[in-house]
């Protein structure tokens, strides 16, 4: 079975109408394609056979976001997808999440965040959960490995293992006061490889934070 996204994959003729709608290109091929056009502009997802085609309603709603150069589907409000019988999707940043993550995110437990099994899921579950990353490594028995005074800022810093051997460097923002778990690589052992790494190795030569 073939399948077409139907008005969610509408760009992928756009450059097809664009010869002939703005160029004013004219071909006898054009009447044979009206039919798929149309199931594009009219239509949702659609599943093809040579029996038979299923399509899908359009959605309404529909939210997505620029990541660079492309659109990912987003929502932090609502369903990313929602159609009329109430079928709904969520996604945030184009990755596929429940209801709960988006909407409820604070009703999250410690042993829901533990149990979840995709890497990037999990990342938005700790993300969106009411404390955030702070709260997680409080709380899931991260373990302080390096703690130091930042000798420029004399703001402190600590460096965390997690469970899984990830390890995240909790720093301190000198104009705003807030603090930030910042993901490092596992090599990382100090909070001074931490700075040296989100730096790029530029951190001791900086006066200011920037």
């Amino acid at each position: 079975m073939s399948c077409n996204g139907g008005n969610q994959w509408s760009y992928d003729f756009s450059w097809i109408t664009f010869f002939r709608d703005v160029c004013g290109l004219r071909l006898p091929q054009h009447a044979a394609f009206a039919h798929y056009e149309d199931a594009a502009v009219y239509g949702g997802w659609r599943f093809m056979q040579p029996q038979f085609c299923l399509v899908s309603e359009r959605p309404v709603r529909l939210k997505t976001t620029m990541r660079g150069t492309v659109h990912v589907s987003h929502s932090e409000d609502g369903p990313s997808h929602l159609w009329a019988d109430g079928t709904a999707l969520w996604h945030i940043d184009g990755v596929r999440v429940d209801e709960q993550i988006v909407m409820k995110p604070d009703t999250q437990t410690l042993e829901q965040i533990e149990k979840e099994a995709n890497e990037e899921v999990k990342r938005l579950r700790i993300e969106r959960w009411g404390g955030g990353w702070i709260r997680y490594l409080a709380e899931s028995g991260a373990e302080i490995i390096s703690r130091e005074l930042n000798a420029r800022d004399q703001l402190p810093e600590s460096l965390y293992r997690l469970r899984n051997g990830q390890k995240r460097a909790v720093v301190v923002d000198p104009s705003t006061g807030r603090r930030y778990a910042l993901g490092v690589p596992r090599e990382v052992n100090t909070c001074e490889q931490a700075r040296s790494w989100m730096s790029h190795g530029l951190d001791k030569y900086a006066l200011d934070r920037t």
